[in-house]
């Protein structure tokens, strides 16, 4: 069960705004757990101790019970130079369950379906509590507005500060085993944010934009020894960021209906200090910092009295400062001056933080036709290159874009609109031992609709979209696969195509009641078709260790009405 309350109260225009939305939610979701340990160094863990690897996978229906309410306000000032507006957003949740302990038969199925009993081991990894969403909190404090200097030159600005909260105590939750002395995570996540934006006009034809934005997220939850594996005892992580950028770009207007532009920004990440007491077994290497630096160059022009033009060329490059790999044993990271030769050939590295670079190229035309008629064209197409220590893991992307949107005015109350696009991305990568993967996702896109009035109170408007996704997974292996790989892809041939579709009808109508009331009524009709392979494979559904199948019905559609007042006062 769903409750959501509307607005308290809304203003149009300037002066206050007060939101409040609260919502709960009571019932069951789908919900399940995973383990998997090796008997060969946890005795009674596994199938056969010693010798195979035990693991289960079981569904359970999560029992929920929350409240989330969330408050909104605002208050604007302005001036003759000056605009400034502070604002207020708090975020609230609370959880009635705080864990969910699982009942586990004493029999399961293997990895390949063979029923088998439960050994005292893995039972003890699966009858652990898992944790529900903790209860937690997040309050966002900012300020915003802009200044005039001269006619020539301005200013925007905004500052903003957020601390969020998440301390519900472990045994209030049904969880146990916590460190000694640690009742609650006492986790706080403080944020800061300060930027600006100038423009000016030094000379006659050309405008000038400087931006600089700083943000800074920190993780200032304690650290405490939480896990225990195999005798070696590690912590959790804390994960901070602070992001420097800066932008400069000039806009000339020539003779002959020209006009260009020239931009270069710049983008510094600092992840801080990784925790040295964490473990980071299981991951090749990591950075601390990445730099990003983009150029674009863009040249518009009005061709004719009724067409105009535009193209526009941008390239970056990403690198980064040295890499980190996880310490004999997997806790803490130590420097790696030379990746290729120490880490081996199968390190993989992740493509946010391997050096990259990447070009974009963008067409766009304007059309006016008639005073009625307008169309707009786009052709969008970019390649990301990656230069990792080695061959493994995500190489290249590329992908294009093309879209049509039109717009038709009637009259001065009833307008119409369109639009369609096709696009195409595609991603190559491999594994050590394993697949070389050409990941092809191709999209369709249109939709049409209305909007109008009737009279002085009534407008009216609605919408028909369709969207087309397909996903194809071309695999091959590489030079010296694993025998399990060449295996599994001789027997199933390779993952099957996956396909999205979507259906979309909605209409709307509102009433204006007063200057300051309105009600607004919403009818949306959505059909769906998904087709995923890990709900589905080849017909059969997904089969959890306990013998509970999960099919995803590939057809679906939701209907909803809705209906909304709102009341605005000065």
């Amino acid at each position: 069960m769903r409750r959501t309350s509307a607005p308290l109260a809304q203003r149009t225009s300037g002066g206050n705004v007060i939101h409040n939305v609260a919502s709960g939610r009571a019932g069951s979701t789908p919900f399940g757990i995973g383990a998997s340990c090796p008997a060969t160094v946890a005795p009674g863990c596994g199938w056969r101790p010693g010798v195979s690897t035990g693991s289960a996978v079981l569904f359970y229906p999560q029992q929920v019970d929350s409240q989330h309410n969330q408050v909104e306000a605002r208050l604007n000032y302005g001036a003759d130079a000056l605009q400034l507006s502070f604002g207020y957003y708090g975020s609230f949740y609370s959880n009635n369950i705080g864990a969910t302990t699982l009942g586990v038969p004493a029999t399961l199925n293997n990895p390949v379906g063979t029923p088998l009993p439960l050994r005292p081991g893995l039972a003890a990894w699966l009858t652990l509590p898992v944790a529900s969403a903790p209860d937690n909190n997040f309050n966002y404090f900012d300020l915003s507005g802009s200044y005039v200097f001269l006619p020539q030159l301005r200013a925007n600005f905004k500052f903003a500060y957020s601390l969020a909260k998440q301390n519900q105590d472990f045994a209030g939750a049904g969880l146990g085993n916590a460190p000694a002395g640690i009742t609650n995570l006492d986790g706080e996540v403080e944020g800061k944010l300060a930027q600006i934006r100038v423009v000016g006009t030094p000379i006659d034809n050309l405008t000038v934009v400087a931006e600089y934005r700083y943000s800074d997220n920190q993780d200032n939850t304690p650290i405490a020894n939480y896990n225990v594996v195999l005798n070696t005892q590690f912590t959790n992580q804390t994960v901070s960021r602070t992001v420097n950028y800066g932008k400069l770009e000039g806009t000339y207007r020539f003779p002959w209906a020209i006009q260009g532009a020239l931009g270069i920004d710049y983008t510094s990440l600092d992840r801080g200090t990784y925790t040295p007491t964490a473990s980071y077994a299981g991951v090749s290497a990591l950075r601390e910092s990445n730099d990003v630096t983009r150029w674009w160059v863009e040249l518009r022009r009005t061709l004719t009295e009724s067409v105009s033009g535009l193209i526009k060329y941008t390239q970056s490059k990403q690198d980064g400062g040295g890499w980190l790999a996880p310490a004999a044993g997997g806790v803490g990271l130590v420097s790696v001056s030379d990746p290729a030769a120490q880490l081996g050939p199968n390190a993989i590295y992740m493509p946010t933080m391997a050096d990259r670079d990447r070009d974009t190229v963008r067409l766009l035309l304007n059309w006016a036709a008639t005073e009625a008629l307008s169309v707009q064209f786009a052709v969008d197409y970019g390649t990301d290159r990656y230069d990792a220590p080695t061959q493994f893991a995500l190489q290249k992307t590329q992908y294009q874009l093309y879209t049509l949107d039109a717009n038709y005015a009637l009259s001065d109350k009833w307008g119409f609109n369109g639009y369609l696009s096709v696009g195409k991305q595609t991603l190559d990568q491999s594994r050590p031992a394993g697949y070389v993967l050409a990941f092809d996702d191709s999209s369709f896109n249109a939709g049409v609709g209305f909007n109008g009035k009737i009279d002085a109170k009534w407008q009216v408007g609605g919408t028909l979209s369709y969207m087309s996704n397909v996903d194809k997974y071309e695999q091959t292996l590489v030079a010296n696969p694993a025998p399990g790989s060449a295996e599994l892809l001789g027997a199933a041939g390779g993952l099957p195509d996956i396909a999205f579709r979507r259906t979309d009808f909605r209409l709307f109508g509102n009433y204006a009641m007063s200057e300051r009331s309105a009600l607004r009524l919403d009818a949306v009709y959505q059909r769906y078709y998904y087709n995923d392979w890990a709900f589905n494979y080849s017909g059969t559904p997904f089969l959890y260790s306990d013998n509970t199948t999960l099919y995803l019905q590939p057809s679906q559609s939701v209907g909803y009405l809705g209906v909304t007042y709102t009341y605005a006062w000065k």
